[in-house]
């Protein structure tokens, strides 16, 4: 690192200042992508088989209620279809119909324009740019979690240590 944590501060920030008025600008039309129907689509098109509704609900962190009425828009819409298990008919699962797997395709091809427009505008050397910083970020992130479970299993390791110890004393 090229400083210290603390000389970072006022840096850190603005780039909060800077994802925040990101985050006002792309708005409702991003959160309704990702926590309406198309979240539900996309999660659906992304699984290799049929997710329940609560696992749903985990994925696009929703609520039970608002799930149900995604649901059954999506339903009435014939993109979804649910399922009853045979074994336990209060388990619920769902499925994308070949309309819902249509709708999922427009949508991405719809949103792979809209970024291309808006990137088009950026250039391509300030693209290159914004995808050089956000790989080093994701490497950043990526190795901050590896050393935090590392940490995280040598606490655990040790404190079991110290309960085998304690056990022993007894």
């Amino acid at each position: 690192m090229e400083g210290k944590p603390e000389d970072f501060r006022a840096l850190a920030q603005e780039v909060l200042e800077e994802f925040g008025a990101l985050g006002r600008r792309m708005g409702s039309r991003m959160q309704n992508a990702r926590r309406g129907e198309h979240g539900v689509i996309h999660a659906l098109a992304c699984s290799a088989s049929p997710l329940t509704p609560s696992e749903l609900a985990t994925l696009g962190h929703l609520s039970s209620a608002r799930v149900a009425n995604v649901l059954r828009s999506l339903e009435e819409k014939g993109l979804v279809t649910r399922e009853h298990s045979q074994a336990d008919r209060r388990r619920v699962t769902v499925s994308l119909t070949e309309a819902g797997r249509a709708e999922d395709k427009r949508h991405k091809r719809e949103f792979e324009e809209l970024a291309s427009d808006f990137l088009a505008q950026l250039g391509e050397k300030d693209t290159q740019e914004m995808l050089r910083i956000l790989r080093r970020v994701n490497q950043t992130i990526d190795g901050n979690r590896v050393a935090r479970q590392a940490a995280d299993k040598q606490d655990q390791e040790r404190k079991g240590g110290q309960l085998y110890e304690n056990h022993q004393a007894l």
